[in-house]
């Protein structure tokens, strides 16, 4: 005889409960993991500045100052200063240098913040990416209208004061292709973006999820784009004829050197920015 353990249920199997789990949600394979500090340090690091240029909300005329000559000037942080971390707007690119592509989705979810949020039609099309491999770095999302931005992390480009390069060229292009897709705000000036180094408290920031690390070539990144929409472009690239392998080391020599000058002068302007930083970044 098996005597009844003291331990053992003794609730009827009829009447007991069955365990319920919560439906997975829809993320449109994004990860739902809110980014962390490991996350944002990996994204300074790739960013390679030393000062950013932000503002604290959508008050942008206080992200300048003028100084003893009357001159309008950028107010920097250092992207390690507290500072930088209570403000909510970020200028990631410039006209002269990016190493992320930004793309402002103004299609509206629903409130939340959370990837479930997006709508339908965006986390199918993110889905689609995600799924050739060409998904964003990160994605920040509204958690009153659902709208929101993606970052996608990117061999570095450069351009001269003009703002002009090949380079610069391809990342329009690729913000175009990749904007149109995802249904973006075509009037979105690539300025000012949501900051996804803001730790404060306010309930309307941006809610951002780190959804890798990798980083593209934006040649590879337009072409794959365009090969998954079908995409039929009148832009054709114009070879140059090279009559000898001479012609050709010094043509690719050539594009070197000016790429090394592009990327000297950018340096050159952040340096001359962020002199006497100190003021730049108040607590």
């Amino acid at each position: 005889m098996t005597l009844p353990s003291s331990d053992r249920s003794s609730t009827p199997v009829s009447t007991r409960v069955a365990t319920t789990y919560a439906p997975q949600r829809d993320t449109g394979g994004l990860e739902d993991t809110p980014a962390g500090a490991t996350d944002r340090d990996a994204l300074l690091a790739h960013l390679g500045r030393e000062t950013l240029h932000a503002s604290k909300n959508r008050d942008f005329s206080s992200a300048y100052y003028l100084d003893d000559t009357g001159t309008r000037c950028p107010r920097l942080y250092r992207v390690d200063s507290a500072a930088l971390t209570k403000c909510q707007y970020v200028t990631l690119t410039n006209k002269q240098y990016a190493a992320v592509l930004v793309i402002d989705i103004d299609q509206p979810g629903e409130h939340g913040g959370h990837p479930a949020n997006l709508a339908a039609s965006v986390r199918e099309k993110f889905a689609q990416l995600i799924t050739r491999n060409i998904g964003p770095s990160w994605v920040g999302i509204n958690p009153l209208s659902g709208k929101a931005q993606a970052l996608w992390l990117i061999d570095p480009v450069y351009a001269n004061t003009t703002g002009k390069s090949a380079p610069m060229g391809l990342l329009a292009a690729a913000s175009r292709t990749l904007g149109e897709f995802l249904d973006h705000d075509p009037h979105f000036a690539h300025r000012f973006s949501r900051s996804p180094f803001y730790q404060g408290d306010d309930p309307t920031a941006y809610r951002w999820y780190c959804q890798h690390k990798r980083v593209y070539r934006l040649a590879d990144l337009l072409q794959e784009v365009r090969t998954m929409i079908g995409h039929t472009t009148s832009e054709t690239t114009q070879r140059t004829p090279f009559t000898s392998g001479t012609e050709l080391i010094n043509a690719v020599k050539a594009r070197r050197e000016e790429a090394q000058a592009f990327q000297a002068l950018a340096k050159d302007v952040e340096s001359e920015l962020g002199a006497e930083l100190d003021q730049y970044d108040p607590e």
